[in-house]
Order: structure tokens, then sequence, then C-alpha cells
């Protein structure tokens, strides 16, 4: 006796079965599934930067903010405007490098930029 496949049953062969498989995926892929994340708004800093009332403030502040991108901003409002090398001579027998001579605060900005950045 010959059987009859219900509609059903025709659906679930194995080309049925494959039919299927891509319709789920597709459907997946069309969910966002590997979508990239939404970036942070470039205006907003998440770093937490302590008020500058006391010293132990500022030094918290240099100290946790150095070299992330996000706490650039912290790092140089930490920072006085009036910025001197200071080369120790016990760690050197040469003379300062010329390029420390005349570090201000606007030569530390660009430096602490380009480590924030990862910039050689």
């Amino acid at each position: 006796m010959a059987r009859e496949h219900s509609p059903s049953q025709r659906l679930l062969t194995r080309g049925g079965r494959g039919a299927l498989l891509l319709l789920a995926l597709a459907g997946g892929l069309s969910c966002d599934l590997f979508e990239t994340r939404k970036p942070n708004d470039p205006g907003q800093n998440t770093f937490p930067c302590a008020p500058l009332t006391s010293q132990s403030d500022v030094f918290v502040n240099i100290e946790q903010a150095y070299g992330r991108g996000d706490g650039l901003p912290c790092y140089l409002s930490s920072l006085s405007d009036d910025i001197v090398f200071d080369f120790d001579d016990a760690d050197s027998l040469s003379p300062p490098p010329e390029k420390y001579l005349n570090y201000t605060k606007g030569v530390e900005q660009v430096v602490a930029q380009n480590i924030a950045s990862g910039a050689d």
C-alpha cells in the first residue's frame, strides 16, 4: 500500500530541513546578531575626576588618569600651567636633553595624548 506524505511531512524532508535551517540563519542575521555595538558619545567623559580640593586628590587624579583616553581631560586639569621638568643629576651623568629645557604643559598635553592613544 502506497503511503501518501502530508504537506507537513514533505516539509521535513532533507531539502525542507535545509531550507528551514537557512531561513532560521537568515532570520538570526537580520536581528542585529552580528551588529557592532553603538559607540559612546565622544563628549561624554566617563572617568571619575576627583575635585581638586586637596593635594591627595590631585595626586590620585594624575596617577589614575594618566595614559587613559577618557582620563586625559582630568589629567590635564590636574596639572599646573607652570610645568618644570626637574632633571635629577643622579639619574644620569650627562646633562638633560635639549627637549626637556623648554618643557611646557602644551608639550605634556601632546605627550599624554600620544600615550593615551597608543602612538609612538
